[in-house]
């Protein structure tokens, strides 16, 4: 239909050494409740955890309210979690909010992965 935009979904990987998570185009609140379980359920699998952000072009500061707390989940049950493919919008979200080292992304190059933070402390704010 003319004016409607296709949406990528959020979707989770199963394999029997990791769980990957594809994250959607646009990581904004109408996506959270759905990540949150994704994110969850990876998180009960005792499995490391991969996100791929590579196709990331806007990220909501609740979602990256959520990666924080799920790294801290993860690393609680020492699971581990990588990024995979951080896209340029996704780390400059990161960015703009100081997070780049909390979730440890790299901030040099887009391409690559790097290990999830022990922790991250609370976020308050938005990005637009």
């Amino acid at each position: 239909m003319a004016g409607t935009k296709a949406r990528k979904k959020t979707t989770s990987t199963r394999n029997p050494r990791s769980v990957v998570i594809n994250c959607e185009e646009s990581l904004d609140i109408t996506v959270a409740g759905d990540l949150h379980g994704k994110l969850s359920q990876a998180l009960k699998g005792k499995k490391p955890v991969v996100i791929d952000t590579a196709g990331v072009k806007r990220t909501d500061t609740a979602i990256l309210q959520l990666f924080c707390a799920f790294s801290r989940a993860a690393n609680h049950a020492k699971t581990g979690l990588q990024w995979r493919n951080p896209s340029e919008e996704f780390i400059t979200a990161a960015k703009r909010l100081d997070l780049t080292a909390l979730l440890e992304l790299p901030v040099q190059g887009i391409q690559g992965e790097a290990l999830a933070p022990r922790g991250c402390p609370g976020v308050q704010g938005s990005d637009s």
